[in-house]
């Protein structure tokens, strides 16, 4: 096994094979919270324009979403895995933009497959 630790949007792009991609404070705790809660995907999206315009083409899209800490206009909810815990998602897909994390998942587009790591999943990935 072949372990490399990069950091960052740049260490994410580099990133070949299985990726662990680690954002503890947001991204990957609320992508966690989310699917354990029932959602059927958990879809990260840089724009928040294009993440309007899926949930205005389904109307049954859940947005969450936040800039700097700030709740995104036009979604439902801020990006908090504490109040998504408290969410019922269950058969829905929830569409997701943030500051870092989300970018940081996609940035990772060279991974064969992409795991995402928080304090919430820690022992499931070790």
């Amino acid at each position: 096994m072949d372990v490399r630790i990069q950091s960052l949007l740049r260490g994410a792009r580099q990133a070949r094979g299985d990726v662990v991609l680690i954002d503890v404070f947001t991204s990957t705790t609320l992508v966690t919270t989310l699917l354990a809660r029932g959602a059927t995907r958990a879809v990260p999206m840089i724009s928040p324009r294009a993440a309007r315009e899926v949930g205005r083409r389904d109307p049954g899209t859940i947005l969450m979403g936040e800039r700097w800490g700030k709740q995104l206009p036009g979604f439902h909810h801020n990006t908090s895995a504490v109040r998504a815990s408290r969410l019922d998602v269950s058969g829905r897909q929830v569409v997701l933009s943030t500051t870092n994390g989300t970018l940081g998942i996609l940035s990772a587009e060279h991974a064969e497959r992409l795991f995402v790591g928080c304090f919430r999943n820690a022992a499931a990935l070790a």
